[in-house]
């Protein structure tokens, strides 16, 4: 039998059993004498007449139970599952979600006057200290990766932060007849621009440029430095923009109020109608996070997705940060979730002690097993060999990640009553 095959799981009731049973005692032919016979038969009648009472009792008193006890416990369970909902979502947004806003916008505040003090004066110092403040915001971008729904679609905000670079595009600003070739870059240019043209990935471009590069690079200042901070500037203006939609609103939201208090307590002065819309996005915004990560990164540099092993089209960019970026989403994926009986693994433990199928402790054991696969692989991932990528702690990774993947897509899913939707991972970069 193949695990397409159909398996009977139906289970026989109390008076089919008792059929069966009958019909094998009719078959065979009882060879005892007659007084034995008589007296088996005495036996039996009074055995039989103690058992119907006794399940007439039970009947009854299952009756009662259904009608009454049974209904206090179903609605005693209804009410603890609302609580628990509710109190998931005021911890995915009060523990989770607004934390790591907030940590994004201290980031991308930070690498504004490291590249400003860079431009100003460049020393091997202070491209260091740039280059460190640039990472900072960089992972902490990678670390919202679960939670990019809400004002972060409406607002498009990861076209403003981080989108995947053009670096041909970006080049072509500084030649003659480019954009900037004879004027000052300035953040409202820069805003006006497409979005595979700046954000930390056009940073990244000229922050990290070799030295031997000839075109592009701001070792030593010019219009890519003044570039650099009019981007940093943007980047900054978007991630505050953000974390104020969540926490005290946004006017360029259909409904302005703090999307945190939307996201806690749906209804009518809120985008969601109601507890399930709100989970139904974090839900598929993880799994869209899983997607980035599996796909995009995992898969590209194993090849289990691309065909071909390539862990440098996997890990493009000058800062090779991918393998940072994989374990940032993983985690911000696994806060979100929770462990044990708090948030949205609170809420499915619930569930899965009815369904005697507990998809929580699944989901977060596969989670884990691909963080520490993780963990054992050698930064940066473009410095492995293609042979290398294919097998190993990547290659594990991937499995695991594909495995969180799909409990998280069905059983998960489907106890929290979910509706999947189509992943809109590809170009949130």
């Amino acid at each position: 039998m193949t695990l397409d095959d159909p398996v009977n799981t139906s289970t026989p009731n109390r008076n089919q059993l008792g059929n069966r049973l009958g019909d094998r005692l009719h078959d065979e032919p009882d060879r005892r004498p007659s007084s034995q016979l008589r007296r088996g038969s005495d036996r039996r009648r009074q055995h039989h007449t103690a058992l119907t009472l006794v399940a007439i009792g039970a009947l009854v008193f299952s009756g009662c139970s259904g009608s009454d006890g049974g209904d206090r416990r179903a609605s005693d369970t209804k009410s603890k599952s609302t609580v628990d909902r509710k109190a998931a979502l005021a911890s995915i947004a009060d523990d989770v979600i607004v934390p790591g806003l907030e940590e994004l916008s201290t980031q991308t505040g930070k690498l504004l006057p490291a590249l400003e003090a860079h431009c100003a004066g460049p020393t091997p110092e202070s491209l260091t200290t740039a280059q460190s403040a640039w990472d900072a915001a960089a992972d902490a971008w990678a670390a919202t990766a679960a939670f990019r729904f809400g004002p972060g679609a409406k607002l498009r905000s990861a076209a403003g932060i981080s989108y995947p670079i053009n670096a041909t595009k970006i080049e072509k600003l500084f030649a003659p007849g480019g954009d900037f070739a004879t004027t000052t870059p300035t953040p409202e240019l820069v805003a006006d621009m497409g979005a595979d043209k700046r954000g930390l990935g056009a940073i990244e471009y000229l922050l990290f440029a070799p030295s031997d590069a000839e075109a592009m690079g701001i070792d030593d200042g010019g219009e890519q430095c003044a570039f650099a901070v009019a981007a940093a500037q943007d980047v900054d203006t978007n991630a505050k923009a953000l974390a104020q939609a969540w926490t005290t609103g946004s006017s360029e939201l259909d409904h302005p109020g703090p999307f945190s208090e939307q996201f806690r307590v749906p209804g009518s002065k809120s985008m969601y109608g109601n507890q399930q819309e709100a989970i139904d996005d974090a839900i598929n915004a993880m799994s869209s996070a899983l997607q980035g990560v599996g796909d995009m990164i995992l898969g590209e540099a194993t090849g289990k997705t691309s065909g071909e092993p390539d862990p440098a089209g996997a890990d493009p960019g000058h800062a090779q940060r991918r393998l940072g970026d994989a374990k940032a989403s993983l985690s911000s994926v696994m806060r979100v979730f929770g462990n044990g009986d708090e948030r949205l693994s609170g809420v499915v433990a619930a569930q899965s002690s009815k369904a005697d199928n507990d998809a929580g402790a699944s989901f977060m054991a596969a989670m884990e097993k691909a963080q520490a696969e993780l963990d054992r692989v050698p930064k940066p991932i473009a410095m492995l060999t293609p042979e290398a990528a294919s097998s190993g702690p990547l290659a594990e990774a991937f499995k695991h990640v594909n495995d969180a993947r799909v409990v998280l897509r069905t059983e998960v899913a489907s106890q929290l009553g979910v509706t999947i939707g189509f992943s809109d991972a590809d170009g949130d970069g």
